[in-house]
C-alpha cells in the first residue's frame, strides 16, 4: 500500500506548582487579610508614635526581593517567639523549655499533650418546702349588714433536690518521640474546676457520666523547639537561599515546616476547645476569650528607614503588658473560694432557666458558670496561639501574593500555561538551528506533484477555552519504512510509508488542567481520504482503534485525552520500597507503558489505491470526478467486493 503515515509522542508536561494551603479552614484570602493588615499597620503606628518611622506593608514600601526572605524569616522568628511567650502563660516554665531543646538537640519529636478527665458524684438529696409567688385571695361579699370577708390560700409544694458534686481536671504535658515516651512526660500545669451540680423532680439520674477521660489531644512541636536554637535562645528561621528546594520565600522548605507545623497548631486549638465544650457543663464562649485583647505581632509590615534608631527591645516583647494578668495555679485555686463554688442547676441534665408552671413545681433556676478565670485565662492564651497560627500562614501567603501580583503588573497580564508555550516557541529560534527547531504540526494530505487534497493539524486550547492555535512540535523523518496494522482478526495489512517522529512539550500549572490537543482533519470536496489512529506497538507494529474517511470538505474535530505516566525519577522513587517481584513487574508494565505511548496516525489516500486495484495508470482517476465518486459510492454506500468491479 501506498501511503502517508506517522506518528508522534504525546504530551511531555512541564508543571509549575502553586501552593495552595492544606486545611480549608485557614484558606488564604488576599482581601481579607489585606484589611486586617491596614489595621495591624494602624495599631502598630499607635504604638511606634509618630516620632518613630512610618511603617507600611509590603505593597506600599520599595524594596527588593532579598527582603521578602528577611520578612519571612522575620514572620517566622516572632510566630515562633509569640507561641513561646503564650505557651510561658499558660505554665511552660524556663526549665521544661530547656528540657524540651535538649530533646530536640538530640533529634528526638517533641510532642505537646492535651488531657482532661471529669467525674460527678452523687451528695444527696434534700426536700424542701417551696411556697408559690403568687397567693391566692378569696374575697366573700357582705350579706344583710355584715361585713365583707376575706380569705388567702398558700399552696406549699415538696421538691425533692439531687445534689451532685462535678470535678473537672484538665493537664499540659510534654513528652518526647512516640505514646512510648509518655512515660517520662514532663508535666507544665494541672488545674481542677470544680461546682455542684444540681437536679430537680424524679429519680437520681446523673447530669453527667460518673467518669470520663477525654482521648489525648497531641501536637508535634518539633520545629519550634528547633527555632529556639542552642539553649533556649532568642528564636530564629533561616532560610537556605542556595538550596535547590528553595524557590521563593513562601515555597522552601523551612517555611513549608514551619507553615504545616502552626496548621497543626491550630488544629490542636480547635481540639482543646471540642474537649472543653463536650466534657464540662459549661465552658467561657470564645466571644468571651476574645484574642483581640492581645497584641499580634505577626505582620508583613517594613519601617521606613529615615535614620530614626530602631527601638530598644522587640516590638513583642514591648506589648509583654497587654497579656491579661495571670496567677499562679496554687494562687488560683486559692484566689476566690466562691469561683470554685458556683452552682449549674441543672433538671435532669440539661441545663436550663425557665419560669414555674402554675400550680406545679420548679423544673430549673438560674445557670452559672463553671469555668473561673484560670480557665478563661488558658482559653485566651488558645486563641491567642490560633491567631499567630492563622497570622504566620496568612503572612507567607501574603508574600507570594504580592511576589505574584507585581509579576503580573511586570508582564502585563495574569500568566496561564498557553503564555509559557509561547515564551518557549519565541525562544527556541535562538536556542535551535533551523534543522532542530519546532515546526507547526500540519500535514498536508497529497500527491507528488498534485494540489493537497486535504489538511490534518493538531491544535490546542486551554481549559479556559481560549481560541485554538497550532501546536510546534520537534520532529524527525525516518524515510520510508515497512510497518503493518492488524485491522481484525483475520486481516493485516503491510505498509510502507514514510514515517515521521513528533514530540509535543505542554506547560500545565499543577492547580488547573492545562492545555488540551485537538486533531483536525480536512478534505477538499472531490477529495477523499481515510484516517486511522492508534498507537505504535512492539516491532513497529501499528495498532490502529479507530479509522474514519474524509472526503467532499468534511472537516472532523477529535479532542484527545492524554494520560501522563511517572518520569524516571519518580518511578525510581515509587519502587524503591517495593520487594524484588513487585519491582520486576512495575518495570515491565513500565516498559509496556512505554512502548505502547506513542499515539499514531497513519494517512491513506483513496485514489492510489483505487488505480491500483483497477489497474490504471498513475493519476488516471485525478481528473475522473464523476467516475471517482460513482466507484467511491459503490465501495463507502453498496460494500461492492473489488472482483466485481475489475
Amino acid at each position: 500500500l501506498k501511503l502517508q503515515f506517522l506518528y508522534f509522542i504525546g504530551h511531555t508536561h512541564t508543571h509549575t506548582h502553586t501552593h495552595v494551603a492544606n486545611n480549608t479552614k485557614m484558606f488564604y484570602s488576599d482581601l481579607a487579610f489585606t484589611a486586617k493588615l491596614e489595621k495591624v499597620v494602624q495599631k502598630v503606628q499607635r504604638i511606634l508614635g509618630e516620632a518613630k518611622d512610618p511603617v507600611l506593608t509590603l505593597r506600599e514600601a520599595e524594596h527588593k526581593y532579598e527582603d521578602k526572605y528577611l520578612l519571612a524569616e522575620f514572620l517566622g522568628a516572632v510566630a515562633v517567639g509569640g507561641w513561646w511567650n503564650a505557651a510561658g502563660q499558660i505554665g511552660v516554665t524556663d526549665s521544661v523549655r530547656e528540657k524540651a531543646v535538649g530533646w530536640g538537640r538530640d533529634g528526638e519529636a517533641v510532642m505537646l499533650r492535651f488531657e482532661m478527665k471529669t467525674s460527678c458524684k452523687y451528695f444527696g438529696k434534700e426536700t424542701k418546702e417551696v411556697e408559690p409567688a403568687v397567693e391566692l385571695v378569696t374575697e366573700t361579699a357582705a350579706k344583710r349588714g355584715r361585713k365583707s370577708t376575706k380569705k388567702s390560700t398558700k399552696t406549699v409544694l415538696k421538691v425533692t433536690e439531687h445534689s451532685w458534686g462535678f470535678e473537672g481536671t484538665y493537664s499540659l504535658s510534654l513528652y518526647k518521640g512516640s505514646d512510648a515516651g509518655v512515660k517520662e512526660a514532663v508535666p507544665i500545669s494541672v488545674a481542677t474546676c470544680k461546682t455542684t451540680l444540681k437536679t430537680l423532680k424524679g429519680k437520681a439520674t446523673p447530669p453527667h457520666p460518673e467518669s470520663t477521660t477525654a482521648k489525648p489531644v497531641d501536637v508535634d512541636i518539633s520545629f519550634l523547639v528547633r527555632a529556639l536554637g542552642k539553649d533556649g535562645e532568642a528564636a530564629r528561621v533561616e532560610i537556605d537561599r542556595s538550596s535547590d528546594e528553595t524557590h521563593t520565600p513562601r515555597r522552601n522548605k523551612p517555611t513549608e515546616e514551619l507553615s504545616d507545623l502552626f496548621a497543626g497548631v491550630y488544629v490542636w486549638t480547635n481540639r482543646v476547645w471540642d474537649v472543653f465544650r463536650t466534657n464540662l457543663p459549661s465552658h467561657p464562649s470564645k466571644e468571651a476569650t476574645d484574642p483581640d485583647s492581645i497584641f499580634d505581632p505577626v505582620a508583613p509590615v517594613l519601617r521606613k528607614d529615615t535614620g530614626t534608631p530602631p527601638l530598644p527591645s522587640s516590638l513583642l516583647a514591648a506589648q509583654m503588658d497587654s497579656f491579661p494578668t495571670f496567677h499562679s495555679a496554687a494562687a488560683a485555686d486559692n484566689d476566690n473560694d466562691d469561683d470554685d463554688d458556683l452552682v449549674v442547676v441543672a433538671d435532669n441534665g440539661s441545663s436550663s432557666s425557665s419560669s414555674s408552671s402554675e400550680g406545679g413545681p420548679a423544673t430549673g433556676t438560674k445557670t452559672a458558670a463553671l469555668c473561673t478565670r484560670r480557665e478563661e485565662h488558658f482559653l485566651t492564651m488558645l486563641n491567642h496561639m490560633m491567631e499567630l497560627s492563622l497570622s504566620y500562614r496568612n503572612g507567607v501567603e501574603y508574600l507570594e501574593a504580592t511576589l505574584m501580583r507585581q509579576l503580573e503588573q511586570a508582564v502585563g497580564r495574569q500568566l496561564a500555561p498557553a503564555d509559557f508555550g509561547e515564551y518557549m516557541q519565541h525562544h527556541y529560534a535562538s536556542f535551535f538551528n533551523e534543522q532542530y527547531r519546532p515546526r507547526m504540526f500540519c500535514h498536508s494530505v497529497r500527491r507528488e506533484g498534485c494540489y493537497p487534497e486535504g489538511v490534518i493539524s493538531l491544535d490546542c486550547n486551554n481549559s479556559k477555552g481560549e481560541e485554538e492555535r497550532p501546536v510546534e512540535m520537534f520532529q524527525r523523518v525516518f524515510g520510508r519504512q515497512e510497518t503493518t496494522a492488524r485491522i481484525n482478526s483475520s486481516t493485516v495489512v503491510t505498509m510502507e510509508a514514510e514515517l515521521e517522529a513528533h514530540c509535543w512539550v505542554s506547560h500545565a500549572f499543577e492547580s488547573e488542567r492545562g492545555v488540551r490537543g485537538v486533531l483536525k482533519a480536512a478534505a477538499r470536496q472531490f477529495s477523499c481520504y481515510v484516517v486511522m489512529l492508534g498507537k505504535l506497538g512492539p516491532g513497529k507494529e501499528f495498532l490502529p482503534s479507530n479509522a474514519l474517511i474524509v472526503k467532499d470538505k468534511d472537516e472532523v474535530r477529535i479532542p484527545l485525552e492524554v494520560e501522563a505516566i511517572p518520569t524516571p525519577k519518580a518511578f525510581e522513587v515509587a519502587v524503591s520500597s517495593l520487594s524484588p517481584e513487585q519491582q520486576e513487574f512495575a518495570e515491565a508494565y513500565r516498559v509496556m507503558q512505554l512502548e505502547g505511548s506513542l499515539f499514531g496516525v497513519a494517512v491513506i489516500q483513496i485514489k492510489p489505491q483505487l488505480e491500483e486495484l483497477l489497474k490504471l495508470p498513475t493519476a488516471s482517476l485525478t481528473k475522473e470526478v464523476e467516475l471517482t465518486q460513482s466507484i467511491l459510492q459503490l465501495f463507502i454506500d453498496y460494500h461492492i467486493p473489488p472482483d466485481l468491479i475489475m
